[in-house]
């Protein structure tokens, strides 16, 4: 092998291995906010669902339907403030999800103020999940 052709074969492996390191850099967790778009992950990934909210009116986001666990389970949730400088703006709930094993479910929510026992909620959302 000529000197040409192993710099050649070391340039190719330097490049497709900054190519893979890369890639493997790109995997974040995935944000969904549209519930009319189904959510797809892996077992063993995490992604979060966002969703407007508005915790100075009292209300806050809720699972409404008991998870599948088997198929999905419940990391955390964050509520973050808008930072408009005016008192009661509102916000977004991050939810935080990991993918448990393979199927299809739904995460049911509904936006309600915990306190008020018989009340409709003011808001609903469903997000549909596939895990393969």
């Amino acid at each position: 092998m000529t000197r040409k052709n192993i710099f050649n074969v070391l340039m190719t492996c330097m490049v497709l291995g900054s190519m893979i390191l890369l890639a493997g850099c790109a995997k974040g967790t995935t944000e969904y906010s549209d519930s009319g778009m189904t959510i797809k992950a892996s077992p063993g990934q995490a992604f979060k669902i966002v969703l407007d909210a508005n915790h100075t009116t009292g209300y806050e986001w809720q699972i409404s339907i008991p998870l599948d666990t088997k198929i999905v389970q419940f990391d955390g949730t964050d509520y973050k403030a808008e930072d408009t400088g005016r008192v009661g703006s509102g916000g977004k709930e991050v939810w935080t999800f990991k993918a448990a094993g393979k199927g299809k479910t739904r995460i049911f929510f509904e936006y309600i103020r915990p306190w008020e026992e018989g009340k409709k909620p003011v808001d609903t959302k469903t997000f549909k999940v596939e895990i393969d």
